[in-house]
């Protein structure tokens, strides 16, 4: 393929020089110095594992006289060599031998202490319709057609990254949040490049991945990747791209309160020295500081407020797949008032999923416990959303839990591509919410292949449109705090669902546009009559 009509420069990972590719890198670099990216093309370098380690030119490219490789491990991803990674640099041993010598030199750096908090009679507290901070919890002016873009696990440098921050930056959001997790240290090299648009080195002819702004209120959260590096690179760096000054915060309307919640602080044991450990977890609770943030600033345990409550966290308190994180939802059970319904996005699992409204009944052998904990059952329901699915790679699977006792109803498990070592990638996304008085209209949005025609998924992402894979709309009724959820639209040419109950045929066929009024579109289905709620 001619490297101009891929738009794709040279680049290297200095990086990789730490792999046994070493002698391969070295050729690279040597063989593509020089190369005109105006009239010499692309051909991947592979990991060369039993073979000779060299970049050998194809038998094209030697009668044309050209010479040109890329350090990736897969021609469908010659696409992404202009930006600072490729998601083939995310699996196999590259990435493992990358991933373990990073890690063990970032953990070293020291602990952002002491942990940041608001100061200076600052609450934490911002009005959703402006972005203007508020003095009392009980503050929060009217919020009609705000918009919020948001994404989990996101920040990998990939052009898969850029092109779903490019899909949520069409939508022109007043608030974006990014839900955690800049690869793969999270230090602030890594949010230089991979979320604050700094290109590398200029050899590497690469632009950064810049994260979209919201146009009053830009939030990045704290995920266990942004702990390997002690917090240096959200507080040093993140901080300052997107003006905030701690990694939790709320926003208010009459009607809503959303809450951004730092799990990834104490998600990993530490040494006396603050040295993080790897290769072990703690349940990921909320430090001291916000426990008593939401206690007292906040007064969410106070009954008498019935507003509706949406929070933000990296790690997840509920899975059908993995062990789930329950230190933050075991402090929530003793802050918000019984009975409460809530609506949960979270991360750290690299998929997609929607789940049924469920309260949580873990044990020790499926969740990880505070304390000496043997069992925790939530005094609330929640409405839980698996949106890691942002910008890194994602290993398509079905749910591990028993059939019986799952509680998803639809989740994505579609194969974007698959490069060597039959490392099968899935599709990346983001959700976006509309907040119109009293209802939030949330639409999840998958990126989508090219055109066969312009090389399909071989060829990367389409840059400009992605597809609707679910929306839904959450009401909440301000005499008791409820919230109500209903089921417009699911994809199930994308979306896998557990069975034939799911109702998805009386869905509506078409998703309720982004920019209308979602209490004007006419009948929207009634989960109330379906599995699917």
């Amino acid at each position: 393929m001619a490297w101009k009509e891929v738009g794709i420069f040279w680049w290297v990972l200095p990086l990789l020089a730490l792999a046994h590719t070493e002698s391969v890198t070295q050729q690279c670099d040597s063989c593509c110095s020089g190369l005109n990216p105006t009239q010499d093309y692309c051909k991947f370098c592979p990991e060369e594992k039993h073979k000779k380690d060299k970049c050998e030119a194809s038998h094209h490219l030697r009668k044309h006289k050209k010479k040109s490789c890329l350090v990736i491990t897969s021609e469908s991803q010659c696409w992404s060599a202009v930006c600072p990674c490729a998601m083939s640099n995310y699996v196999g041993s590259i990435a493992h031998k990358i991933k373990h010598k990073n890690k063990d030199e970032a953990v070293k750096i020291p602990l952002v202490t002491p942990y940041p908090v608001y100061g200076g009679g600052e609450t934490g507290i911002f009005d959703l319709a402006t972005g203007s901070p508020l003095s009392s919890s009980r503050q929060g002016g009217p919020a009609t057609g705000v918009k919020i873009g948001a994404a989990g696990d996101w920040g990998s440098g990939t052009c898969e990254a850029n092109t779903v921050a490019n899909l949520m930056s069409q939508d022109t959001p007043d608030l974006t949040f990014h839900l955690g997790d800049v690869y793969f240290v999270g230090d602030q090299e890594d949010f230089h490049y991979n979320v604050m648009g700094i290109d590398p080195p200029s050899y590497r002819q690469q632009k950064g991945v810049l994260f979209p702004k919201g146009s009053h209120t830009t939030f990045l959260m704290a995920g266990n990747h942004e702990q390997i590096s002690g917090m240096n690179g959200l507080v040093y760096a993140g901080y300052k791209y997107s003006g905030q000054k701690a990694n939790f915060g709320a926003w208010f309307s009459d009607h809503w309160r959303f809450i951004a919640l730092d799990t990834g602080y104490l998600c990993m044991p530490t040494r006396p020295d603050g040295e993080r450990i790897l290769g072990k977890e703690t349940p990921a609770p909320l430090p001291n500081e916000v426990v008593e943030w939401l206690k007292t600033t906040l007064s969410l345990g106070d009954p008498t407020d019935k507003r509706g409550i949406v929070l933000m966290s990296h790690h997840f308190p509920y899975s059908d797949f993995e062990k789930a994180y329950l230190g933050a939802a075991q402090q929530l059970n003793d802050i918000l008032p019984e009975d409460r319904t809530i609506l949960w996005f979270f991360g750290h699992e690299h998929r997609f999923a929607l789940y049924e409204k469920l309260k949580i009944k873990a044990n020790h052998k499926n969740s990880r416990l505070l304390g000496h904990a043997k069992h925790f059952t939530s005094k609330y329901a929640l409405y839980g959303r698996m949106v890691g699915n942002g910008g890194y790679r994602i290993h398509p699977e079905a749910p591990k839990r028993h059939k019986k006792n799952l509680k998803i109803k639809a989740w994505d498990m579609r194969t974007y591509q698959e490069i060597p070592h039959d490392q099968k990638l899935g599709f990346n996304g983001y959700f976006k919410v509309l907040v119109n008085g009293d209802q939030l209209l949330v639409t999840y949005v998958s990126a989508k292949c090219k055109d066969p025609s312009a090389g399909g998924c071989n060829a990367g992402y389409n840059f400009t449109h992605g597809e609707v894979s679910a929306n839904e709309t959450i009401t909440v009724q301000l005499d008791s705090g409820n919230l109500t959820q209903e089921w417009h639209y699911v994809n199930t040419d994308i979306l896998s669902t557990t069975g034939a109950a799911t109702g998805t045929e009386d869905l509506c066929a078409t998703p309720i546009p982004w920019d209308a009024d979602p209490t004007k579109q006419g009948v929207i289905y009634n989960s109330e009559h379906t599995s699917m709620d």
